[in-house]
């Protein structure tokens, strides 16, 4: 498994590879429905390279300034807090 930025396919689906995603949407110039990059938990066989490490889903969060406030509490998250819930993800997946 792997953590990966990707994007829904032509028709607006979850690419199949794609095993728990969504996270983190930042907006990109292509077509909608494949206006927005996202990050998610994949299978070894997608195509997409995955982040190699924390840190480098950190810059990659950091550069698109993709932490926004929780909108209950208005307290935006630590850049650390959101990389490791999401590594988190990627650590703890178990197939079903």
């Amino acid at each position: 498994m792997k953590l990966i930025k990707y994007t829904l396919t032509e028709e607006g689906t979850i690419p199949t590879y794609v095993v728990d995603g969504g996270y983190l949407a930042i907006a990109n110039n292509k077509q909608w429905p494949q206006n927005y990059d996202l990050v998610g938990v994949a299978m070894d066989n997608a195509s997409e390279v995955g982040f190699q490490n924390k840190e480098e889903l950190a810059t990659h969060l950091e550069s698109n300034s993709a932490i926004f406030p929780d909108p209950l509490t208005g307290q935006t998250p630590s850049t650390e807090s959101v990389v490791d819930w999401l590594w988190g993800k990627l650590e703890g997946y178990q197939p079903a």
